[in-house]
């Protein structure tokens, strides 16, 4: 079975992640991604994007789908 996000979350979860990422925490992130384009040759912004997002999903589920949910570290 495939997760649909109805349009009215998709939203709420993009404002979300919008204030994320202009706090403090977020724009560290940011600072992964701004490197990448600042390379002169050969800069992956792609791949850099993929491999964030490999390790929020292994929190994630580390977080919500382990039998013993992560607290905090």
């Amino acid at each position: 079975m495939t997760f649909k996000m109805g349009e009215h979350k998709r939203i709420a979860v993009k404002r979300q992640i919008i204030a994320i990422m202009q706090s403090p925490q977020g724009r560290n992130f940011g600072r992964i991604f701004l490197e990448e384009l600042g390379k002169e040759t050969a800069g992956d912004l792609g791949g850099a994007i993929d491999a964030t997002l490999d390790v929020f999903a292994e929190v994630f589920r580390e977080l919500y789908a382990s039998e013993k949910p992560i607290q905090s570290r």
